[in-house]
């Protein structure tokens, strides 16, 4: 016979003042790495993040927008155009995501997907002794992004991921005034220190 104490639905994770472990607001900091292009061009990776989660039983979902800066570089020295020698940076600045993300909470512990639209800084610093002279630009590059993530709530107030994520942007630079249209990949790694409310 099937008594009612049986018939148990999902079952929630709760803090001690009684709402869903992952649901709520939080703003937070992050750090790690990234391989850039296909010659997987390293640098780091530091910054911002901020966002809202909502949950239902085990199924967590929310958004999140981030700000990071980086210091990917590409150098050449040397090059010979026209008849002048010029010096080349190439430098990713800054990545700013906004995401959506779903994910699967068990107790503490939180396993999620996130995708969403992302945006890179692109510098372009040519320096020449020859006619054209030097040239600096900034350049915004746009895209698409998706990763995948692992949670650890520590604490009511704070929770520790680590998550990776692949970002494929493109867009047009300038030097001295001419377009060059460009496609590039970055896959970053990092650790997010959130403090949720």
């Amino acid at each position: 016979v099937a008594h009612a104490a049986d018939l148990r639905g999902p079952v929630e994770y709760v803090d001690r003042y009684g709402a869903p472990a992952w649901a709520g607001g939080h703003v937070g900091i992050h750090g790690g790495g990234g391989w850039m292009g296909s010659d997987a061009v390293s640098g780091a990776v530091a910054g911002v993040q901020a966002g809202y989660n909502w949950q239902r039983g085990a199924f967590v979902y929310g958004a999140e927008i981030d700000a990071s800066w980086t210091s990917h570089e590409v150098s050449a020295s040397g090059i010979s155009f026209g008849g002048s020698m010029y010096d080349a940076k190439v430098g990713l600045d800054g990545l700013v995501s906004l995401r959506g993300i779903m994910g699967y909470a068990n107790g503490p512990f939180l396993t999620y997907v996130t995708g969403g639209l992302s945006m890179g800084v692109l510098s372009v610093d040519v320096r020449s002794s020859g006619p054209h002279g030097n040239d600096q630009t900034d350049n915004s590059l746009v895209g698409g992004t998706v990763g995948l993530g692992f949670g650890w709530k520590l604490t009511d107030n704070t929770a520790l991921r680590a998550e990776a994520n692949y970002h494929a942007l493109s867009g047009d630079i300038k030097i001295y005034g001419d377009k060059a249209s460009i496609d590039s990949d970055l896959v970053v790694a990092r650790a997010m220190l959130d403090f949720r409310f």
